[in-house]
């Protein structure tokens, strides 16, 4: 999508990659011109950033191994007393969960969601939480995990996954919201996406 939106704006996009916790920094003082990671659009991040229209959105869910008998919630995080829950550090997922899991859960943070399933899968922990749409490969590559609960609407997870924008820079968000908009409307979207179809079954389109 990123290609995609690129290519219909006709400019030459030049990706560069940062730590999680750089990219707005990063961002703020011009090193980038636009965060393109599925950042989450959050009420908190709003107040630091703007951002373009979303150009998909997944669902949150957690997943676990296919042979664990625990019926776990994710409204109800009682049901995960005893056991340990893992989340990429810095994400709204893993402020959803330090801020809502009980005592008796055991919240990991990892520094990426590449570490988290590691652990997962190694028996380090019992539980991921993330987006449907980041966990679709591993799912597809590791059998023996499978979702365990779909996470109902949460303000704290945010409204959909867009472009982040530095504060004020209107014209640049307006070029890139009406370019997603367009790639939407005229199909491109379906065609980047059916590219993916582990992923794309977790994908809502804008």
């Amino acid at each position: 999508m990123l290609h995609a939106t690129c290519a219909r704006l006709k400019a030459t996009c030049i990706e560069r990659e940062f730590a999680w916790d750089g990219l707005i920094p990063a961002l703020e003082s011009k090193q980038i011109d636009i965060i393109w990671a599925s950042l989450s659009i959050t009420e908190d991040r709003a107040q630091a950033i703007d951002f373009t229209h979303f150009y998909y959105d997944t669902p949150i869910i957690l997943i676990g191994p296919r042979d664990e008998p625990l019926r776990v919630r994710c409204d109800d995080l009682t049901t995960l007393g005893g056991y340990a829950i893992g989340a990429e550090a810095g994400s709204t997922l893993a402020r959803f969960l330090l801020v809502n899991a009980p005592k008796s859960v055991k919240v990991k943070t990892y520094d990426t969601m590449d570490n988290v399933l590691a652990d997962l899968a190694i028996g380090r922990l019992d539980f991921a939480l993330e987006g449907g749409s980041t966990l679709a490969m591993f799912l597809n590559q590791n059998p023996q995990f499978e979702p365990k609960s779909t996470c109902p609407p949460d303000r704290s997870f945010g409204a959909g996954i867009g472009g982040g924008i530095r504060k004020g820079d209107r014209a640049l968000n307006a070029r890139i919201s009406a370019a997603i908009l367009e790639l939407s409307a005229d199909g491109t979207w379906d065609r980047v996406t059916a590219n993916y179809p582990e992923i794309g079954r977790f994908l809502i389109k804008p």
